[in-house]
Order: structure tokens, then sequence, then C-alpha cells
């Protein structure tokens, strides 16, 4: 862990190409040297994924995050973290994947207001009718925060909410679509 520390440290600090290859060339062998003693441990391919990220290599990150999202499937940190290696894949089984991840992670972590205005903007693009249960969860979590965000942001949640769910039944998915994104857009800085 301590080597995956220090890449941080040696890249940016000045060293030589050559310390830093030097550095990264440990960190790898540390990484593989866990994977074989810990194959069964989510932690361990968490930290596989992090070292694939900084080594850029985004084929083993997406990998390893998919071993750790196996290995620990009821982690909603974990499957958050798939969800944002794979959204923007080429890859359509990739997307799906990391929709499927995001749904496993507002299953597990319900009260997650991160979580769950990311989730309500994906199912609002997929058009999926089962947005009205997300949205009533979110129009629960965030009516005690109304009145303050309306204040800060100028944005009635609960209105946008209610915009939406009557827009469900006319199917009117840009309503929706639009609302949603203004939802995400003001509660994910609060």
């Amino acid at each position: 862990i301590s080597r995956l520390l220090a890449i941080d440290k040696s890249l940016g600090s000045g060293h030589t190409p050559e310390e830093a290859d030097a550095a990264i060339a440990k960190a790898s062998a540390a990484v593989d040297d866990l994977l074989k003693l810990e194959p069964d441990d989510a932690i361990s391919h968490l930290l596989a994924a992090e070292f694939a990220e900084k080594s850029k290599d985004r084929a083993r990150h997406a990998d390893e995050l998919s071993a750790a999202a196996e290995l620990a499937p009821k982690d909603a940190s974990v499957q958050l973290q798939l969800y944002a290696a794979l959204q923007y894949s080429d890859d359509q089984t990739q997307r799906q994947r990391a929709h499927a991840a995001l749904r496993a992670a507002a299953e597990f972590a319900p009260e997650n207001i991160f979580i769950l205005t990311q989730w309500l903007s994906v199912q609002a693009s997929a058009e999926d009718t089962n947005i009205a249960d997300s949205l009533k969860r979110a129009r629960r979590i965030l009516s005690p925060f109304a009145a303050g965000i309306e204040v800060r942001a100028r944005f009635n949640v609960v209105d946008a909410i209610d915009k939406c769910l009557a827009a469900i039944e006319t199917e009117d998915w840009s309503v929706v679509i639009r609302n949603t994104a203004g939802i995400g857009n003001v509660v994910r800085p609060e």
C-alpha cells in the first residue's frame, strides 16, 4: 500500500524518469504479490484497480473493479467505483454493466444522496418508469433540505420532483430529464 502512495510522490516531485519507473515496478510487484496472497479479498482488487488507474491501464482498472464488485456485491462504494469506471465506455456491454453497478449501489445505499441523484439521471435517460419510486424516495430524503436549497440555488427540488412524477404519467421524458438534471446540479454541492 505504501508503494502505491509513493508513486504519487515520485511522479511529480523532481525524480528522474528512471526513479519513477523503478517505483512503479516495485508497486506493481507489490500489487501482484497482494493478489496472490489475497485473491478473494475485494480490497486487494481495489488496490490493484487503483494502481492500474495510476498506471493508465484502463482495461485492468475495469477488470479489477469488476472483480472487487463480484467479491463485495453489497458494497455500494465498490459498485459506485465500477459505475464511474465504465459509464463512458465505448462498449455497450460495459455501459450496461455500469448501469447495473449503479442500480446495485442505489439499492444498497438508498439514503445516499450522491448515488440517488446519479441513479435518477440514469433512469431518466433510459426512460425507466421505475424512476417514480426513486423520485418518491428523493422527495422524502430531500424535503428537509428543500428550503435551504431554494434560497441558495433558486430551485425548488420538491416542485421539480412533482413535475417529474407528473411527466412520467404523460411520458414526457424531456421534462423528467431536465428536472432530474436540475435536481442533481443543485443537490450534489449540498
